[in-house]
């Protein structure tokens, strides 16, 4: 057989990884790297280094059993895109993946040249894809993405620290909705439209990746898609992680355990009693079986120095707090968990 057709053959075999392989690899190492972030804190007093985590697009990609269709973009049709963002999440790190409960709508970026800590350098390209509906769009610097709803995902991006951050809502349909940023604050209460703006504590943690601490706060805003506007909400700015179930219920937790929730626009406050140390709480977003939150279920975290998290949790609004002690994250103790309690 000649030379060519046995290159041919080879190639035909190979698979990139799915959609869903990369989010799971992704989200295994961040929690991995979150945990041994957290136990080094406790015990050096949040002097902790890392690094962006990137799943591989190549050789080192995990060999995925029989998988949806792949996210690579000649998988369908393409809307908006051209060949430069097709190369680079061809070619790019992983960076981040984000979907829908049901996995019908899914975001992801990849980005070339982002091996530097300024953002200025970087290439990313975002994809988004609902059904059999894929669409490419640019981006600059450091990116955030958010599913805002069932058809929509919120893009934040920003090429350098002294350039306001950019709001756009993307579709798989190619549609682009650019947002201006309306400094009069919001009120308190949940809804449509209301989302959990981690973009600089994620900055902050992709340059010095100290966590769960480090300098970056999380913060409350809502997007009027009509008006093509965000305007942050009125809330506590000692809170430094909010509760994802921002449809039905504002929560959230200082450093040192004091969570904050508001109730018809004014905040309510209870010390979790917490393990009083150098450790600071905080809210993780992947800890929770769909469906389980609803308003009055809150809960935060701890970690210790042994490298799992201490959980404290209430079903009751505040007015009691339940703790479980030494709860291994990365073993995936912490979700059945939950279950359990109820």
């Amino acid at each position: 057989m000649p030379d060519i057709d046995v290159l041919r053959e080879l190639t035909g075999q190979l698979r990139a990884p799915g959609f869903d392989d990369l989010v799971a690899v992704s989200r295994r190492r961040r929690r991995r790297a979150a945990a041994g972030a957290a136990a080094a804190v406790t015990v050096v007093a949040l002097a902790v280094g890392g690094a962006v985590l990137a799943v591989p697009g190549g050789a080192d990609a995990p060999e995925p059993a029989p998988q949806p269709p792949s996210v690579t973009p000649t998988v369908t049709p393409t809307v908006g895109g051209d060949a430069r963002l097709e190369r680079i999440l061809a070619r790019g790190d992983m960076m981040d993946q984000v979907s829908a409960p049901d996995g019908s709508l899914r975001a992801q970026y990849a980005c070339t040249n982002c091996s530097g800590v300024d953002p200025i350098h970087h290439h990313p390209a975002i994809q988004v894809t609902e059904g059999d509906s894929t669409a490419l769009f640019g981006a600059r610097g450091f990116v955030s993405l958010t599913i805002l709803d069932e058809h929509t995902v919120l893009a934040q991006d920003s090429a350098a620290e002294d350039e306001p951050v950019r709001y756009r809502l993307l579709r798989a349909d190619g549609t682009e909705i650019a947002l201006s940023m309306v400094a009069d604050p919001a009120p308190a209460v949940p809804g449509p439209g209301v989302f959990v703006d981690r973009y600089a504590r994620e900055l902050i943690y992709w340059e010095c990746c100290t966590f769960p601490g480090g300098g970056g706060r999380e913060s409350l805003a809502v997007v009027d898609v009509e008006a093509r506007t965000v305007r942050p909400v009125a809330a506590p700015d000692d809170v430094r992680f909010w509760g994802p179930n921002t449809d039905e219920a504002l929560w959230g937790v200082t450093d040192d355990c004091r969570v904050r929730w508001a109730v018809d626009g004014t905040f309510r406050e209870s010390d979790a009693g917490c393990w009083h140390s150098h450790a600071p709480t905080y809210i993780d977003p992947e800890w929770f079986p769909t469906g389980w939150l609803a308003p009055g279920r809150m809960v935060v975290g701890q970690p210790t120095p042994h490298g799992n998290v201490r959980l404290f949790v209430t079903l009751d609004g505040a007015e009691t707090w339940q703790k479980y002690g030494h709860v291994d994250y990365d073993d995936g103790e912490l979700t059945p968990l939950l279950k359990d309690i109820g």
